[in-house]
């Protein structure tokens, strides 16, 4: 059942989890590699480690959409957060690279469990007229993490060494285990759902585990996160080679603006049409990303910060919002995971895609071609909206 409350008990929970957990996975994304390097690793091995969690957490994902909708929310994010915390523990404990890498793709298992089952809560304790204020202000709990993790996490790494850092990530993961208890099961598995997970057959079904239905939205953010990958992952290098100094400033501004926009999502939607904003969003981000490959100074590079940073924010807010309103409350978790691995494997082909594009012809077609994906990203998503319109239509 939805609740007709917005800041309801479970929800305020919810963004604590989101929150506290975010302290943790920003820890291993951002302070690790500066561990494999101190350890006397290279970025080579940093880059295999990565690759192995993201495969890992690709292929749990698979699965884990019936089991969010047939084994019940709670349940998963209780798993799912346990085995989290503990994966950050262990992190603690070894030390060698073989150890350090079976740690990285059972990582990526913890997190294929445990990140798609929060989003799928909120989408079932908020009223559904409230859907894109409630995902803004989840997003913005993981922003805000995001934004202090670096400064803290380094002093505590420099200070104190790497083991106090993952266990205080071991800490954050824990609390947030304890905030997942306090989340009431609110959703009730119809008594003859739709989910072949209910009825067991000899064939699983493919559609058991993926959503098709929102398969063209999903495919919009693949572009997307397949042209902005070469931001997250190469434009300190691109700065680097430029002579541009202050290189940090376009993501410190990039996430002020993207934690600004959660907060502004919602009330656009109340003067706009749900798709003229996604299509605004991916002009900017389009914009902002032949800014970058054109740029040579930091206030271009601040410019282009500005537009990708309300036009990511729009663009993955309300596809997510989309996914989830489109499917029953019975399919949320398999279209929510569904919405999320395609946004990974756009996120992991990217960084293998832009890698070898840089090495080869440089900085400046590297961003010309992301830009192109971006626009390709629109066109799927002009052609979501004519099939909406065709059904709206024919209904």
């Amino acid at each position: 059942m939805i609740q007709e409350k917005f800041w309801s008990k479970d929800y305020i929970c919810i963004l604590l989890v989101s929150t506290f957990a975010s302290f943790t996975n920003n820890v291993f994304q951002v302070i690790f590699p500066v561990y494999v390097l101190d350890l006397g690793g290279s970025n080579a091995l940093t880059g295999m480690m990565m690759t192995g969690l993201t495969i890992a957490g690709i292929i749990i994902r698979i699965v884990m959409g019936p089991l969010i909708d047939g084994w019940g929310r709670k349940k998963m994010l209780l798993l799912g957060s346990s085995l989290y915390a503990l994966n950050a523990l262990a992190y603690c404990f070894v030390t060698d690279f073989t150890g350090l890498f079976m740690l990285r793709i059972f990582h990526g298992v913890s997190q294929g469990i445990f990140f798609p089952v929060p989003p799928t809560i909120v989408a079932d304790v908020t009223p559904k007229r409230r859907l894109v204020d409630a995902m803004g202000f989840f997003g913005v709990s993981s922003s805000i993490a995001f934004a202090v993790t670096p400064t803290i996490g380094f002093a505590i790494y420099e200070a104190f060494g790497a083991r106090t850092l993952f266990f205080c990530a071991f800490l954050c993961a824990a609390i947030s285990v304890l905030f997942a208890v306090l989340v009431k099961e609110r959703y009730q598995k119809p008594v003859n759902p739709e989910s072949q997970i209910d009825k067991p057959k000899k064939k699983v079904r493919l559609s058991a585990i993926i959503e098709f239905s929102i398969l063209l939205p999903s495919m919009v953010s693949f572009f997307v996160y397949l042209g902005n990958s070469s931001v997250t992952s190469f434009l300190a290098t691109c700065g680097i080679e430029r002579g541009i100094s202050q290189i940090s400033l376009f993501f410190m501004l990039n996430n002020i603006v993207m934690i600004v926009m959660r907060l502004l999502t919602g009330r656009l939607t109340r003067w706009f049409d749900m798709h003229k904003i996604i299509m605004g969003g991916i002009a900017a981000c389009f914009v902002g990303t032949l800014i970058i490959a054109l740029a040579q100074d930091i206030w271009w590079m601040l410019v282009a910060s500005l537009l990708l940073g309300i036009g990511m924010t729009v663009v993955i807010q309300l596809l997510q919002v989309r996914v989830l309103s489109l499917v029953a409350e019975n399919r949320r978790g398999v279209a929510n995971s569904t919405f999320m691995l395609v946004g990974d494997v756009g996120n992991g082909l990217g960084a293998a895609v832009w890698g070898g594009v840089s090495s080869y012809f440089g900085y400046l077609w590297t961003y010309l071609l992301s830009a192109v994906t971006v626009l390709i990203g629109g066109m799927t998503q002009i052609l979501d909206d004519k099939k909406e319109k065709y059904k709206l239509t024919h209904s």
